[in-house]
């Protein structure tokens, strides 16, 4: 059966809508919308088709800050040292509270061009307080208008061959976008473009035909290509000094949701996603695989016990039966006796103080709460103690300081471990026995 591995999900000020993409490539995606204020929509929606997989959302155009850069053809960590570094100087937000992303539209050696986006850290923060209630915090964010060219040039409104000027008019969000050999060359934000005056549109048209000829590459015509949902604008009736409009419906394409998860499944690097999220992100999958791992842990245990104490019954009946007969045959008493000291040997096993999910708990308890320091490998046995394995990363502190808080426990006691450097901080392992195991030498690694 498919499973859903991404889900685009996409807010805006009449509701909600989502797109969920499948494994099963053959399948089609699942669409879904909600008209309304956008909590409620949102928590109608998730309650009928509930967010699973990799979820992304993205931001309208209009919040972001988006331009094409002309750089040298180098690896991507230099290309995105440039790129803060451009962000640095145009960016209007404290260097703290801009979140900056880009993608790569065309590599020609020895240049390539790259479409930076930048926004507030607060658009991004609004986002996540919206989403997060009903658990479903994006782990990308895209920027609407780049899902609508996914459309246009899957339905082949937009080839590689033809170059083209757009304007998008989808409610409140007004989009103007330069297409040039196969990708944008430049998306410009056009406020209230909808309800432009004649004269306001004349003077927007020239602004727009400088900015062409000025950032990027004009086409050969004043021809604009408007998508627009509702009713098409006023003044797109008649032309406009020179400029003629194409007019196009955006209900004939698919739903935006669509383009932005197309996006998502192509592997699209644009993501303006604090690096904390990220960070939280990959704690929250650290703390589910180590409880997992405990779950599993306990399960065998469980498993285990279970299973003593089922043979200890079974022995304890066959025991029974012996002391019967022992009671009619004086000869067997010394067999009878040597079965019940077998028997009550079993009892050790029984002792949750020193069982495997107990030792688990300890360490898990002593584990310092940072995720600096993780515990990858785990050794359990019964009759003399624990090895287990791991890196820390940072400096060695949080190491000492969990061999000291593993001290605290009365059950174990250190015997011995093996620090040594690795690339990004320490690996260990450390060998721990039971309390009551007398050794020789008794010492501990200095």
């Amino acid at each position: 059966m498919a499973e859903t591995f991404l889900t685009s999900l996409l807010l805006h000020p009449q509701g909600c809508e989502m797109t969920q993409w499948s494994d099963d490539k053959s399948g089609e995606p699942v669409f879904a919308r909600t008209e309304g204020e956008p909590p409620a929509a949102l928590k109608t929606l998730c309650a009928k088709h509930p967010p699973n997989g990799k979820i992304e959302s993205a931001l309208p155009a209009g919040k972001v800050m988006m331009m094409v850069l002309t750089l040298p053809a180098t690896t991507e960590s230099e290309i995105d040292g440039m790129v803060q570094l451009q962000a640095e100087e145009i960016s209007p937000f404290p260097p703290e509270r801009t979140c900056v992303s880009w993608e790569k539209l065309e590599e020609k050696a020895p240049r390539t061009k790259v479409l930076m986006a930048l926004t507030s850290r607060k658009e991004l923060d609004g986002l996540q307080a919206r989403l997060s209630p009903l658990n479903c915090s994006p782990q990308r964010v895209d920027v609407d208008v780049l899902g609508w060219l996914e459309l246009l040039q899957s339905d082949e409104f937009l080839t590689s061959e033809n170059d083209a000027l757009i304007l998008i008019l989808q409610g409140e969000n007004s989009y103007v976008v330069a297409w040039h050999k196969g990708h944008p060359c430049l998306i410009r934000s056009m406020l209230q473009a909808r309800s432009f005056s004649v004269q306001t549109l004349r003077e927007e048209l020239s602004m727009l035909s400088m900015s062409l000829e000025s950032e990027a590459e004009p086409a050969g015509n004043q021809e604009l290509q408007i998508w627009f949902d509702g009713e098409a604008p006023h003044w797109s009736a008649t032309p406009v000094d020179g400029w003629t409009f194409d007019l196009h419906s955006l209900d004939q394409l698919p739903p935006l949701t669509r383009g932005l998860a197309r996006r998502g499944a192509k592997g699209a690097r644009m993501d303006l996603s604090p690096l904390t999220w990220k960070e939280e992100a990959a704690k929250q999958t650290a703390q589910k695989k180590m409880l997992r791992t405990i779950l599993c842990a306990g399960s065998a245990w469980l498993v285990l016990m279970l299973s003593f104490l089922g043979w200890a019954q079974y022995r304890q009946s066959g025991l029974r039966s012996i002391q019967k007969e022992n009671r009619l045959n004086a000869s067997a008493v010394a067999d009878v006796q040597d079965l019940a000291a077998q028997v009550r040997s079993l009892t050790q096993f029984t002792d949750r103080s020193s069982s495997a999910l107990e030792t688990m708990l300890m360490l898990a308890k002593a584990t310092p709460g940072s995720g600096n320091l993780v515990i990858e490998d785990y050794r359990y046995e019964k009759e003399e103690g624990i090895t287990f394995s791991g890196t820390t990363s940072g400096d060695v502190q949080p190491f000492y300081q969990f061999l000291e808080d593993l001290s605290s426990a009365e059950q174990l006691r250190v015997k011995g471990y093996d620090l040594k450097e690795a690339k990004r901080g320490f690996s260990f392992q450390v060998e721990a026995v039971w309390s009551w195991i007398q050794e020789a030498d008794g010492e501990v690694n200095p």
